[in-house]
């Protein structure tokens, strides 16, 4: 009966009088021999949907400061929204209420390891809005550099599936209601058609043929304010454009490859940059997102990526790591104040997990980046050393033993320390020479971890520690800001083997799901 209801509500917007253009505009409809009205046929558009509806919640009357203008009503939310809790910033959500009209609000957030529920008491802008909205591009590039990347992009995936899944092409059964009963009120009952009304409704015809949808787009016009009149019908508002990292299909293979938006070509064309530097022109059909279900599905053609080679070796790279090693034994004791990884690393738990995913290679290849991580290993964890890394294992420099060796050793960590705001008083930390004999003679790792748990501090503490404090003394900034460039400032040097990497994860944890439920 929804179905038939919303339906009904529909043909209410889009009905029109006897010789009703279609989507054509010139294209005229032939008289029935009967008394029925034509009815023209019309592709529903849910983007343009979502993009009026959410421009009536965001737009607002500049001749009016009222408060009430702030407020939302929860019978024209769609089920998938976003929510700003005011702890983790705007969220993919979903209504969960079965009367959105009753207050509290009931909504449950996307990407949770458990399930997450809250009560919406205030019903604005303030702390919804619609999953569509003109805010959705920055609302969603926030989320993903954010330090919950993770979790977000696992909501923003189950956002997009939900709102997939609850598609039907017509408006919400809600929305749907709500038009019902303002098309059957006294005022709106269809009069007598006579020849001046026909002339009339020809007469502004005319002039509306110029739209593609005609006179049955002036209800959705009235919803869109002058901020969103340059919205371009086609147009896919989720996209970020420029700089959206997609797969693209390629005409003459018909497999894909991975490619980044540059522009939109009306009218519904996408003009793209491949891999290979290659451009071409494709429609939406033609490409996923990292959100949509082909993404992980669609059949890859051949193309290169950046290859490691686990023999490279750099004689000056290898030298600058093995003069980090003073201050990477403080991180490793837990003195050395600006490393919050090692925090999170004994504290265990989901913030030891979160770490894997806040290691990136920074500027570095794969090969230098494998590189570092072999003489990391080389310095704190030779007994492992030996198994992993067999004849291309590089071992830790000769223990320094005069005086003047380790005063320029000193002078080295305070070169790479005073860059960061989290400066360690030297006085009140370890002793440089007794830092430097301990790693030499004993094991800083306490002898009951085992060698999963200390391969996994190196991998997840030293690895992005080291690349931090590369980067800080290459490009001389402070620990913060190095911090930052190491995870995102370097993205578009490796978009595709990012994009790659993205697939992958998807698909491991698709399939890790299908085990779960076989058993």
């Amino acid at each position: 009966m929804s179905y038939n209801l919303r339906k009904r509500a529909h043909s209410l917007i889009f009905n029109s009088s006897p010789n009703t253009t279609d989507s054509t505009p010139h294209k005229k409809l032939k008289k029935s021999s009967n008394t029925h009205v034509a009815t023209p046929v019309i592709k529903s558009n849910f983007n343009l949907r979502n993009k009026v509806l959410s421009n009536k919640f965001l737009s607002q009357s500049s001749s009016s400061k009222s408060v009430k203008d702030d407020k939302i009503e929860p019978l024209l939310l769609p089920n998938v929204v976003w929510v700003n809790d005011g702890k983790r910033g705007w969220w993919p959500s979903e209504i969960i209420s079965k009367d959105k009209s009753e207050k509290p609000l009931l909504v449950r957030l996307f990407g949770q390891e458990s399930p997450c529920k809250l009560e919406l008491h205030n019903i604005s802008k303030s702390t919804i809005l619609p999953f569509h909205n003109e805010l959705f591009t920055q609302l969603r590039k926030t989320g993903e550099n954010s330090n919950m990347k993770e979790l977000f992009t696992k909501a923003m995936t189950e956002a997009m599936a939900k709102e997939t899944e609850d598609n039907d092409g017509l408006p919400s059964e809600d929305w749907a209601i709500q038009m019902v009963v303002e098309n059957s009120s006294p005022n709106s009952q269809k009069k007598r058609i006579g020849k001046s009304s026909l002339a009339n409704e020809k007469r502004t015809k005319e002039i509306n043929n110029s739209s593609v949808f005609g006179k049955e787009s002036l209800r959705w016009e009235k919803f869109i304010s002058k901020e969103g009149s340059d919205f371009e019908i086609g147009k896919d508002g989720n996209l970020q454009i420029p700089g959206e990292y997609v797969l693209a299909r390629a005409r003459p293979t018909k497999k894909y490859y991975p490619a980044t938006i540059i522009s939109f070509d009306k009218p519904d064309k996408y003009k793209i940059l491949f891999c290979d530097h290659s451009s071409g022109t494709v429609k939406r059909n033609d490409f996923f997102t990292k959100y949509e279900g082909g993404f992980k599905t669609c059949e890859l053609g051949c193309f290169e990526m950046e290859y490691e080679d686990p023999t490279y070796e750099e004689p000056d790279l290898i030298k600058t790591i093995q003069s980090l090693e003073p201050i990477l034994s403080q991180i490793l004791r837990g003195k050395e104040n600006s490393s919050w990884r090692f925090q999170h690393f004994y504290m265990g738990g989901k913030k030891r997990n979160l770490l894997a995913s806040k290691v990136s290679q920074g500027p570095f290849t794969l090969s230098q980046f494998g590189l570092i991580a072999r003489v990391l290993r080389g310095m704190f964890i030779p007994e492992i050393a030996e198994s992993i890394d067999k004849k291309s294992k590089i071992l830790s420099p000769v223990k320094l033993t005069n005086k003047r060796d380790i005063k320029n050793e000193e002078e080295s960590i305070e070169g790479v320390t005073a860059k960061s705001k989290n400066v360690v008083d030297n006085d009140k930390s370890m002793n440089i020479e007794d830092s430097i004999t301990i790693q030499h003679e004993e094991s800083l790792f306490d002898s009951d971890l085992s060698n999963d748990i200390k391969l996994r501090f190196v991998n997840d503490v030293l690895l992005p520690e080291t690349i931090i404090r590369l980067i800080m003394i290459d490009e001389k900034i402070g620990y913060e800001e190095a911090d930052c460039k190491m995870l995102d400032g370097y993205n578009e040097l490796r978009w595709v083997e990012n994009l790659i990497a993205e697939r992958t994860s998807f698909q491991v944890g698709s399939e890790s799901l299908r085990e779960k439920a076989k058993k």
